[in-house]
């Protein structure tokens, strides 16, 4: 099995045993282990579903921000999606972690908030959460045009999601422009 991107090429290697298989993540671009190698019991055992959700959600943690860590809103002046100039918002923030293998960040939900009432939601795909833990970036970065938020302060809410579990969220706040 492999998957493909303009950032690497992703597969699993499987050993099979008489009782078992094992399953190994691998980055075959870079030549490097992508997880930890997965075992699972042959032949399967319906009583003891080692791989369904629940068991997997029990094995995993919620991703965590570092602590301090703090988004970023700030203006600037950029092209968009059609190479026209805009005015834009940039909503920076550092990677969350899952403690490891046991359960990667998958994307961000990020909430735009005037005084706690919803404004705006979107998605942000962590970038290369499928690459070996060394490679994810540090921080992430949405960039939306000025008048997808109305005018004035503007809260950003932060969310990590893991395959099972949702973080806790950061905020940072886009000050009203000034006249």
């Amino acid at each position: 099995m492999g998957a493909t991107s303009r950032k690497g090429r992703q597969g699993m290697v499987m050993d099979v045993w008489p009782d078992r298989l094992e399953i190994e993540r691998r980055e075959f671009a870079l030549g490097e282990v992508a997880g930890p190698v997965r075992t699972v019991p042959v032949p399967a055992n319906p009583a003891n579903p080692v791989y369904g959700y629940a068991a997997q959600a029990a094995r995993t943690s919620a991703p965590k921000f570092p602590v301090g860590a703090a988004v970023s809103v700030t203006r600037q002046r950029g092209q968009n999606t059609k190479k026209e100039m805009e005015d834009q918002i940039v909503v920076e923030f550092p990677s969350a972690c899952a403690g490891g293998e046991k359960g990667r960040v998958l994307l961000y939900e990020i909430r735009a908030l005037v005084e706690e009432r919803e404004v705006g939601m979107w998605r942000l795909a962590q970038e290369l959460h499928f690459h070996p833990l060394g490679r994810v970036p540090t921080s992430s970065r949405l960039v939306i045009g000025a008048d997808e938020v109305p005018a004035g302060a503007v809260t950003f809410r932060v969310t990590p999601v893991g395959f099972f579990h949702k973080g806790e969220p950061i905020k940072g706040t886009l000050q009203a422009k000034r006249s």
